[in-house]
């Protein structure tokens, strides 16, 4: 199995270059379809928090958003330890995909439940979602397949 330090440093390299392209989409097309951001819009939002607690530009999306890319390469771990898969380029595109599919899933729930949601184009939100996460995979399987 791999140290806890190899897979957090995996971590944090696919989350950066899935969060850069983010950020890079969000320039791009004049929008914000930054993850850590929407999550603290999403944290702000609601109407039981503190509203000094949560800011535009706090730590807490960021640090949810740092600790989900965590779990997505321990879950890689585990599955590729428990079936012996190879981290490769390809099974990296694969998975990523994969998760940006469960992260569509999860951002619709929260969009839905949440009592003021974003007003974010979610077409183009979910596609640079799925993209990103695409990234994340690829960066991922990359850096483990060196360590």
């Amino acid at each position: 199995m791999i140290e806890f330090w190899h897979l957090f440093f995996t971590s944090l390299a696919a989350t950066l270059a899935m969060t850069a392209f983010s950020y890079g989409f969000s320039y791009m097309v004049k929008g914000n379809y930054k993850e850590p951001q929407l999550l603290n819009y999403l944290l702000a939002k609601i109407p039981s928090t503190k509203k000094s607690f949560f800011k535009s530009g706090d730590i807490i999306g960021w640090l949810i958003h740092f600790i989900t890319g965590f779990l997505f390469v321990v879950l890689f771990a585990i599955i590729s330890f428990h079936y012996s898969i190879k981290s490769t380029a390809g099974v990296g595109l694969i998975y990523g995909f994969i998760i940006g599919l469960i992260g569509v899933i999860i951002w619709s729930i929260l969009f839905k439940l949440h009592p003021s949601p974003p007003k974010t184009n979610r077409v183009l939100f979910f596609t640079q979602l799925i993209i990103a996460h695409i990234i994340f995979g690829l960066v991922m399987a990359l850096v483990l397949d060196n360590l």
